[in-house]
This record gives structure tokens, sequence and C-alpha cells, in this order.
């Protein structure tokens, strides 16, 4: 179905209730100064605390499927506002365990880990002043932009005026998919012979082909729908040329493109021009974000984390004999083979046994990877290490390389490729991920690699650097809880 574009982008949303959360943030000391609870306006002294809300509010209302539903269900839909009492409970939700959540981190999380000396003593009043004007105010903000949408919706100088050209089985499919609210088809253009005024699938024909410049010069619209059969698109290099002369946009809807999971980008090289396919859109500019990302969340944690690193690889030495890391052999991006390493977790001969195991059939998985229950090479500490993943830390090493992502496809070992079916290998058009959609939907709970496949590829059609974050977001409860062990 073709509609215009959403008056309001996911982008706009999270920045508009951002700024929103700040105002509240700052009205709440104010208010909380005029009823005599401070003895002035604190909130430049509160900075930290403003930047923990923001995050918290972000991560609450990703994982409510705000701003436009889930990535994984829904792809890129921005179609929001649908119900404004799901908005508004969204909203009550995100605020009031957002609270709890912020009080906690700042009452009980900094001081434990001794920030800033633990001088961030945050008043129940300011946070429960700013709880009650932040609903309101995200609440006012739902309902006027929920009563702008409808009047959007109703406003006639918003539905889009097209021509279909074409009266075949496309046009007749396109036709009966399009909504009326957004799209008015103001007739049909025919390839074929047939009576002008005379009527198909319910539209007028209004012309033929060979008279498209006269029609344009007739009607007053917004777009060109071409519904070809894929045997006729060799003859749309004219229509093209003539509604590119008369300023007018052009859709190609074909059966041709049906089968095509790549995306199309139209260059010109050496005076010649070029289409190239490719199976992952990719933006500079969106990639270099997300490097940049990788290399700084990576690097930190590594820092970070460097004596839990420490102390777990002295655990490992002591605990069993042999190497402390694994050294994972694996395939990256465009099938390119690199090491990675976890901290080991099982025997040494383990990928030895493994290989006997699978001739025998003996796996719990279907498919690819590999998994028995009670895995008899797993040593003591290592499954402890692998009920939380403590044993994936190395791989951020990988990630600072930039042989791997924090998110993206889970790795499949060289020794496993003999496994991938020909669909399969699309996952390798991206980088592997430390975290994946596996992960956040259930390790434990999908054995079968075609269904972790199919995941890998929906993350790869509908990626953004949000839906990454919404994986980074829901991958904390899997790792603190221990779910997919």
């Amino acid at each position: 179905m073709i509609t215009n574009y959403p008056v309001l982008s996911r982008v706009g949303l999270i920045f508009l209730e951002t700024i929103i959360t700040i105002l509240s943030y700052v009205l709440a000391n104010y208010i909380r100064n005029f009823m005599g609870l401070s003895s002035g306006v604190e909130w430049l002294y509160y900075w930290n605390l403003l930047f923990i809300i923001i995050i918290v509010w972000g991560g609450l209302s990703e994982y409510q499927e705000a701003y436009a539903g889930s990535a994984f269900k829904s792809g890129r839909s921005l179609s929001v506002f649908k119900s404004l009492k799901r908005e508004i409970t969204v909203t009550l939700r995100t605020v009031i365990v957002g609270c709890l959540i912020v009080y906690f981190i700042s009452i009980i999380i900094l001081p434990i880990i001794k920030y800033q000396n633990a001088e961030l003593n945050v008043p129940k009043s300011l946070v429960v002043i700013f709880g009650i004007v932040n609903i309101l105010m995200l609440s006012v903000e739902k309902i006027i932009l929920y009563k702008y949408m409808e009047y959007s919706n109703k406003n006639t100088k918003n539905i889009k005026k097209v021509l279909v050209l074409g009266t075949g089985d496309v046009a007749k499919q396109f036709l009966s998919s399009i909504d009326s609210r957004r799209l008015k088809v103001l007739g049909l253009v025919s390839k074929e012979e047939h009576n002008e005024e005379k009527e198909m699938f319910g539209y007028k024909i209004i012309g033929r082909f060979d008279s498209l410049a006269k029609i344009l010069n007739s009607y007053y619209i917004d777009e060109l729908i071409i519904t070809l059969p894929a045997k006729d698109l060799g003859d749309i290099e004219e229509v093209i040329s003539t509604c590119d002369k008369e300023g007018i946009p052009v859709r190609i809807v074909s059966p041709f493109f049906k089968n095509l999971i790549s995306k199309s980008k139209a260059e010109v090289v050496n005076g010649l021009p070029n289409i190239v396919f490719s199976p992952v859109e990719r933006n500079d500019l969106e990639m270099a974000i997300k490097r940049m990302f990788d290399l700084m969340i990576s690097s930190f944690c590594l820092i970070f984390l460097s004596p839990l690193i420490m102390a777990i690889a002295l655990i490992v030495k002591i605990t069993s004999p042999g190497r402390i890391f694994y050294q994972w052999k694996i395939m990256g991006v465009n099938k390119k083979h690199f090491i990675s390493y976890k901290f080991r977790t099982m025997a040494e001969n383990a990928e030895e046994i493994e290989k006997k195991l699978r001739e025998k059939k003996n796996n719990e998985m279907q498919g690819v990877y590999f998994k028995l229950k009670d895995d008899f090479r797993v040593t003591p500490i290592g499954r402890f290490l692998r009920k939380y993943s403590l044993d994936e830390i190395p791989q951020l090493y990988s990630v600072v390389k930039g042989d791997m992502s924090l998110v993206g496809p889970r790795p499949v070992r060289i020794m496993e490729k003999e496994e991938l079916k020909n669909w399969h290998k699309r996952r390798f058009c991206v980088k592997p991920g430390v975290t994946s959609p596996w992960v956040v939907m259930g390790k434990n709970k999908i054995s079968d690699f075609d269904e972790i496949a199919k995941l890998d590829l929906n993350y790869i059609d509908n990626w953004s650097l949000w839906l990454d974050l919404k994986i980074l977001f829901r991958t904390v409860p899997v790792l603190v809880f221990g779910r997919n062990y």
C-alpha cells in the first residue's frame, strides 16, 4: 500500500519527547522551589540524574514498542497514534516505572560504586513532582498529536493524486491494495487498445500509452504509477522521459521485483548510468555512526571490565587445564575468515568431540549450530560463564578491530559452513554481532537454524541505529538473569 510520508517520523517523536522530558525536569525543580521544598533551583546540580532519566525513558519506551511498534514485527512502519488510549498507557507505565528505576539507581546503585563520592542525594519530592509533571506534559503532547493526525487524515490536501499506467493483473492487484484516504486514482492509462471512457477495476480509462504527454497536460497529478508486467518494462523509457520533462515522479510496481531481496541504487560511473543491487541497503553516514558507536562502547567496556576479565582469566587457568581463551574461527562479512576470542568454557578437545557427535547425529539443534543438553565437555566454571554470557566478553576485542559489531547475526564457525543452505548466506552481507536477534528472542527457545536465519535476515532488512539500540537494551536482562542457558 502506498501512502504519503508520515507527518511524524520515529526520530522526530523521540526528539520531541526527549525535549518534553527535559522541560518537565526543569519545571519540576521550579515547582519544588516554589513550594518551599528546596532553597533554590538545583536542576543544574542534578544534570547527571537527567542523563539517567533520558536513557531509562528511551529504553522503557522501546521495550513497550512505542514509536511505531516493533521493528521485528512491522519493519519500519511509522503508523503512529492508532490508539490514544495505548499511547497514554505507555506514557503512564514509562514514567511510573522509570521514576522507580531512576530513584533506585540514584539511591542504591550509584553509592555502591561510589559515583562522584556518592554526592548525588536525590530528594524524593523531586522524583515525585517530576513524574507528575512529565505524565501531564507527555499526555498533553499525545492528545495534541493524535488530534492533529486525525485532522491530517481527513484533510483532502494530504491525498496524493495519481494516474495508473497499465490495465492488467498487476494494475488490478495494485488498485485493490490502495488506501483511499491517502491515494486518489484519477484514471488509468492503457498500453493496449481500449475505448476511452471505458472502466476497468472501477476506474475510468482516460487515454493510451502514446498520448501520455497530452494526458499529463490535462490532469494535475502528484505521481504516475507504472503497473506493467515484467515483459513490458523495456517500453517505459519514453514514459519516464516524458514524466521527467513534466516534473512528475514515477513509481514502478512490477512482479519483476517480487523476488528481488536486493536494494537498488542508481549511480553514474564514467558517464554511464548504473543500477547497483545490493543485499543490504547501506547509508554511509549511518554505517559510520554504527562503527563509531561500536568502537566507543566496546573500548569502554574492555577498560571498565578489565578487573573482571583478569579475574575470569585467572579462574579459568586455575580450574581447568588448557588455554585461557578459545580461538573461535568464524566467518565475517562477505564470508571472510577471522579468529575471535572467548573465554574457554569447555575441554581442550571439545571441537574434536563435537565432530564425532555430529557424525552420530547427537545434536539438539536443527541445522548449523551444535548444542547438547548437560554438555559433558563444559567445565564447572564454564557452565557459570556461559549462563551469564561472561565468556563472550573477549569478543569485544573483535569489535574494536572491526571484524565484528556489537549487534549483528550470530557468528558461524568455519567448520559449520558446509551445513549452510544457500539462502542462509545472505547473513554474511553484514558483520556478525556479539549479540543478535536470536539472543533477545531466546537462544534456549529456538533450536532450528532456519528460524535463527530468518530472524537475522529480518534484522538485516529492517536495520536501523534504533533497532541496534533496542536489541542492546533487550540483551541486558538476558545477561543479568542468565535466561539463555
